[in-house]
């Protein structure tokens, strides 16, 4: 009699592995993530103002959106850097705006804010974005305590990272070069401009496109940042 139930556990445990990892492969978070559960909602899309159909993701770091139509949109907001997770009061005259929530993060120079809608179980995705932001606090207040101790490693001088050897080593200046990346530098302002800047962008189409036709010298690392 208990052989079935050994299996039914066993069964959910690898399925929840494996939707853990379909998760973080989608939106390529560290290998310790671990979805927590995922809900259907609409996503405000600033850049054109319209609802997005999509699902959103919560996990122990992470509130993801992705789109149901494939990459039209996607959204990556580390909890590290939110602030609030609150109800929206139902605007009778505007029905997209039902059972919505607005997530605010630290960005106060962008104002960086995502509202998400059509959240059938508001309530309880409020609740689990409250306690997963409270669990996120203890561990950033944990981590600031002991490194206020002290110890031999805060002994230690503090490392700085070397420079990009092209600043140490420059090379002569090609005007057609110069030329392409301010060009290209350009390009890419007016997107973050659109898109927003940093991890929390919002991720179309429209950002592969910048990529392939190339990143600037000087964005490299906060592209790479945005996106590893």
């Amino acid at each position: 009699k208990n052989v079935p139930k050994k299996a039914s556990f066993l069964k959910r445990d690898l399925d929840a592995r494996a939707q853990s990892e379909a998760y973080r492969l989608m939106f390529r978070l560290p290998a310790s993530e671990k979805l927590d559960g995922s809900i259907d909602c609409t996503l405000l899309t600033p850049y054109n103002k319209k609802f997005v159909a999509g699902r959103l993701f919560l996990s122990q770091n992470y509130v993801c959106f992705d789109s149901r139509i494939k990459a039209q949109v996607s959204v990556v907001i580390p909890l590290r850097d939110v602030v609030s997770a609150e109800k929206i009061e139902t605007n009778v005259s505007n029905q997209a705006l039902d059972k919505a929530i607005i997530v605010t993060t630290r960005d106060v120079l962008n104002k960086t804010n995502f509202i998400f809608a059509q959240i059938l179980d508001r309530d309880f995705v409020v609740e689990k974005l409250s306690e997963l932001l409270a669990k996120t606090q203890e561990m950033t207040t944990f981590s600031g305590s002991n490194r206020s101790k002290g110890s031999l490693v805060d002994l230690e001088p503090e490392w700085k990272p070397q420079q990009a050897l092209m600043n140490i080593f420059p090379l002569s200046p090609i005007p057609e070069v110069n030329k392409r990346q301010q060009q290209r530098a350009r390009e890419w302002e007016e997107h973050f401009n659109t898109y927003g800047r940093g991890v929390w962008m919002y991720r179309t189409t429209e950002v592969a496109k910048l990529v392939l036709e190339g990143i600037p010298d000087h964005l490299r690392m906060q592209i790479w940042m945005s996106f590893s």
